[in-house]
């Protein structure tokens, strides 16, 4: 095995874990700003409608009598293909609300493994190195991004699921629940 291409994978190793911890902190930042102003916006949309809301740092829960919603933040786990997951229910409907921004999907890149050991090594560095590329222009890039939350039913119906729903704002995700057909 060639030691210099062993060293050039670790120092690329190296540079793609400060990369991910570099946009990881700018994803935790835009998450936390988006928990708080959905749970304002679930506060304020509520108690335009008479309802009674207590919150905290991560749920909120409105109540009107027997009339009962809730917006509850899953744990924090990784998601594949978003970064945070409220549950939504509104009565007996209940909802996933899925924050997204339009570069968070994943990147891949198909490749054959070579037998040979130093072929891999090669392989494995181009990998790091287009990993590493991709990731610093999303880190340079990231202010751009457009954020938005999903709205997806939980049903068990396959159909239902596959549909989704983007809004700009919680406000604006509960007032489409909110409006009455015509």
């Amino acid at each position: 095995m060639n030691i210099e291409l062993m060293k050039e994978l670790e120092d690329l190793n190296n540079i793609n874990k400060h990369l991910g911890l570099q946009l990881n902190a700018k994803i935790e930042a835009t998450v936390k700003r988006l928990v708080s102003l959905s749970l304002d916006d679930f506060e304020r949309f509520f108690k335009s409608k008479g309802f009674q809301v207590q919150k905290d740092h991560r749920n909120a829960n409105a109540s009107y009598g027997i009339i009962k919603a809730s917006l509850t933040s899953q744990p924090d786990e990784g998601y594949i293909g978003y970064t945070f997951v409220f549950d939504l229910i509104i009565g007996p409907e209940k909802y996933d609300v899925i924050f997204a921004s339009d570069r968070s999907g994943i990147a891949s890149s198909a490749y054959s493994i070579p037998n040979d050991p130093d072929e891999k090594l090669k392989q494995e560095i181009r990998r790091i190195r287009e990993s590493n590329q991709r990731a610093l222009n999303r880190i340079n890039s990231f202010d751009s991004e457009q954020w938005r939350l999903v709205l997806k039913p939980q049903t068990k119906d396959a159909q239902a699921r596959r549909t989704a729903k983007k809004f700009s704002t919680m406000y604006d995700l509960l007032a489409s629940l909110n409006t009455q057909p015509q």
